[in-house]
């Protein structure tokens, strides 16, 4: 079920008419009373949930707005992730009324009831959350309120664009999933990487960063002093004289990214809430933080390495140098052999 409204329609008047069916309501008498309850229960419920999704309405907007305008989805994608709501998640998904707990008065309804328990119990010890069937956006949002689907329409519209345009091809579904299981795991901006590329239009099509070096103030004495009154004696020497554009000179980088991988990670063979939670309190230790941070994948989640092609070596030095190590290596293992 993606929304509350499911649930509303599941236990709407239809099975308030089967609860005060004469013949059920005299085999137990107070299944009618009792399904009156449970509606108006569920529905107190669900206006709750609204209610409280409604309060951080005003600052999610203002933050939405901020990340429009400072194009934010160039440093974090998919936001629908990166703002993954546990907490609305599992009430949606663990509630009584979900699960299919009632307050029929019978025996059979409460060993039913006992047994349903068992779905809250998987969770929180085997079952991994997210999970195959999650999507960012419907499973963690409450879509009865509607200034909250407008913000989720925004998202959506956002992590429609991509960081830049080979952003997929850098980082394919594949090796860095972002849905179902991964529902929460995003990518984050964490610097550049140099590149080859030395032309400004082919720089800045790719979507990537252009840092122009500043021409020499010698360029423009120069300039100044290539005006000759005797040999441009028809042609007035200019009051300001301007140089004429430099060639533009620069260097290219690419962003750079950082994989969050929150899927969830379990113990000894568990991947419920409890498990995973313990695993994840082990991954943020000092030691390994520094590890990600230097470039080493923990758990999945690290510092997604320069792509090859687009890295510029600026020191020619470094081939020769391997060249000349290899010889050496080659020339010693040859005398070794003879010996």
């Amino acid at each position: 079920m993606a929304s509350y409204t499911d649930l509303l329609n599941k236990y709407d008047n239809k099975y308030q008419d089967r609860e005060c069916n004469g013949w059920e309501n005299t085999k137990a008498p107070g299944r009618c009373t009792a399904a009156k309850e449970y509606r108006n229960e569920l529905k107190q419920f669900v206006k709750d949930a609204i209610d409280e999704e409604q309060k951080s309405i005003p600052d999610e907007m203002r933050l939405m707005e901020e990340r429009i305008k400072n194009k934010e989805f160039q440093n974090i994608y998919p936001l629908m992730n990166y703002d993954f709501n546990y907490s609305t998640a599992f009430k949606k998904e663990l509630n009584p009324y979900k699960i299919g707990i009632t307050n029929e008065p019978t025996f059979t309804n409460f060993v039913d009831g006992t047994v349903k328990l068992k779905k809250y119990v998987d969770y929180m010890t085997t079952n991994p959350f997210p999970n195959n069937n999650t999507i960012p956006g419907i499973t963690d949002t409450v879509l009865e309120n509607k200034d909250k689907k407008n913000i989720i329409d925004l998202k959506k519209i956002e992590d429609s664009k991509l960081p830049y345009p080979s952003f997929k091809k850098d980082y394919p579904e594949c090796l860095y999933p972002t849905t179902g299981k991964h529902s929460s795991s995003y990518f984050i901006r964490s610097g550049t990487c140099p590149t080859k590329i030395v032309d400004k239009d082919t720089c800045i099509n790719r979507g990537y960063e252009w840092v122009a070096e500043k021409a020499p103030p010698s360029y423009i004495r120069n300039y100044v002093k290539t005006y000759d009154p005797d040999i441009n004696k028809n042609i007035p020497a200019p009051d300001t004289p301007k140089p004429p554009p430099a060639p533009e000179k620069g260097n290219c980088f690419k962003p750079r990214f950082v994989y969050i991988d929150n899927s969830a990670k379990g113990l000894l063979g568990l991947e419920g809430v409890v498990p995973s939670t313990f695993n994840e309190l082990n991954s943020v230790r000092p030691d390994k933080l520094a590890d990600m941070m230097a470039g080493y994948s923990i758990g999945g989640s690290g510092i997604v390495p320069c792509s090859i092609e687009e890295f510029k070596n600026n020191d020619n030095k470094l081939n020769y140098s391997t060249i000349l190590l290899i010889g050496t290596i080659l020339v010693v293992i040859y005398m070794c052999g003879k010996k």
